[in-house]
């Protein structure tokens, strides 16, 4: 049986000790170990707890624990509050479960962690853990099976990854093949822009599968360069769907918040529990032309070596990731002045959108804005140009279409949008630097605002249309209109 505690679950057996003292509890109980499990910010067990899906934090489950709980008459505040029988039973199953995964029989720490400790108390199944954190049993199921695949996920062929670095057999080789293929057009499905930095990427991605970026290196990396709102993290997770099959296999981190020596040893902590936690994923900087030079060498170790030692000088492996970074650049930088392209404007370029123009012209500013040796390190440039009127309006349709889905399942109303109010939600973002970003705000501020309003106000519930259209006041009005095909179906 494993006895090695990781520091972080040592520091949680400490921590709920404490929690039993203030809450006046003679026992230390599975409902202190989640209370110091949430204390403890930067432990595997709390980023799966706060995970957005999630959203179990500490004071949300020790105010529903105070009230469920009560304060005890324990008043002695120096006291050692010894372990209940389930406290020590779940300490058990968490040793249990570490010497039986087959991931961490081969690591040579061998370490019980708090995803461990996690696992144990939601299989124990205490009444106050599972009414305090709201789960019903096919949730507490799904919660144990996700963090199973955590603690034992094999770099081998988990449903839905592409795993380049894995050689399968025959047939899974060849739907890897299939699959990966088809990457252009999957990715093109969810992007109705930047098609010339699409098929940069899916060919990059191919010449990774056929083991031509080596086996030292991330499994791909890649420099983004556009303005902003160019749609650069949303290619971002894109490509970790299309890898991953999972929208949430990813991890963001703007490298301006690590700008000195204690923000480098945060840095490494985080990157420690996201490469452990995640075997396969796609990692994401931003903000390197501000990074602290120790945190940069620390990248260019992950581009070069697919790996960095950690603070107990074990080697965290990357050689599974998507690594990319991201540098944002003006977007007059994309042509000349000339020519207008700037922001929104549509350029009249012949070269819009080709990647090797774009390389021609931006390669200088890169070398100024970044160490020569990082652009040299990433497997491949991709140049997300600013996004023309043309574009503009394909987004807008998207946009459009699903909210018409939205407003026809949810309010029997479908939806009309004269091209008018298109044209005017481009005009009033054209001088906007966030590009799609603003330009989505204000689709959903202006016409879902409007359509709401519009809903709210419907007499019947009856099929109604809901058209938009511009106003005297020369702003986006919706008005309800009878709509003959939704009422003869709800009939």
């Amino acid at each position: 049986m494993i006895k090695l505690y990781s520091q972080h679950l040592e520091q949680v057996k400490v921590l709920a000790k404490r929690e039993a003292v203030k809450m006046g509890h003679w026992f230390v109980t599975p409902e202190h170990l989640l209370l110091g499990i949430l204390s403890l910010k930067e432990c595997q067990a709390t980023h799966f707890l706060n995970d957005k899906r999630r959203g179990i934090t500490y004071n949300k489950i020790y105010q529903k624990l105070k009230h469920l709980l009560g304060h005890g008459s324990n008043k002695n505040k120096n006291a050692d509050p010894p372990r209940s029988l389930n406290n020590l039973m779940i300490f058990n199953n968490a040793e249990a479960l570490a010497s039986n995964s087959e991931a961490l029989s081969k690591n040579r720490n061998k370490t019980v962690n708090t995803l461990h400790l996690l696992w144990a108390i939601l299989q124990s199944e205490p009444y106050a853990i599972v009414k305090v954190l709201g789960l019903g049993d096919d949730e507490l199921k799904q919660w144990c099976d996700e963090l199973e695949e955590t603690l034992t996920e094999p770099v081998l062929h988990r449903p839905g990854i592409l795993s380049f670095r894995i050689k399968g057999d025959g047939r899974q080789n060849e739907e890897l093949r299939t699959r990966l293929s088809q990457c252009n057009a999957e990715l093109s499905k969810n992007l109705v822009v930047q098609e010339g930095a699409i098929t940069r990427i899916a060919d990059t991605l191919a010449r990774s599968w056929a083991g031509f970026l080596g086996e030292s290196r991330p499994m791909a990396s890649f420099l983004f360069v556009g303005p902003m709102g160019s749609g650069k993290f949303t290619l971002a997770l894109n490509i970790a769907k299309f890898l991953f099959n999972d929208t949430d296999r990813y991890f963001k981190l703007n490298l301006n918040d690590y700008s000195d020596t204690d923000g480098f040893d945060r840095l490494v902590r985080i990157l420690e529990i996201f490469c452990r936690e995640f075997t396969f994923g796609l990692l994401y900087l931003e903000g390197l032309e501000q990074a602290h030079p120790k945190v940069l060498e620390l990248v260019h170790q992950i581009l070069k070596d697919g790996k960095f030692k950690d603070e107990a000088e074990a080697n965290l492996n990357f050689r599974n990731h998507v690594v990319i970074l991201a540098v944002n650049v003006d977007a007059d930088s994309f042509g000349s002045k000339d020519e207008k392209n700037l922001g929104f404007r549509q350029s009249k370029d012949k070269h819009k959108d080709h990647q090797e123009h774009y390389e021609n012209l931006l390669l200088p500013v890169l070398d100024e804005a970044l160490r020569p040796d990082t652009v040299s390190l990433v497997d491949e440039i991709v140049f997300l140009p600013p996004i023309g009127k043309e574009a503009q309006i394909k987004l807008l349709g998207n946009w459009v279409a699903k909210l018409d889905s939205k407003t026809k399942s949810e309010h029997n109303a479908s939806l009309e949008i004269d091209d008018a109010v298109k044209d005017y939600l481009i005009k009033q973002n054209e001088d906007s630097s966030y590009g799609v970003t603003s330009l989505s705000s204000l689709f959903s501020r202006e016409i879902g605002g409007c359509v709401a309003k519009a809903l709210l106000e419907r007499q019947s519930n009856r099929g109604v249309k809901v058209h938009v259209y511009l106003g005297e006041s020369g702003k986006p009005v919706a008005e309800i209109v009878p709509n003959v095909s939704l009422n003869k179906k709800s009939k």
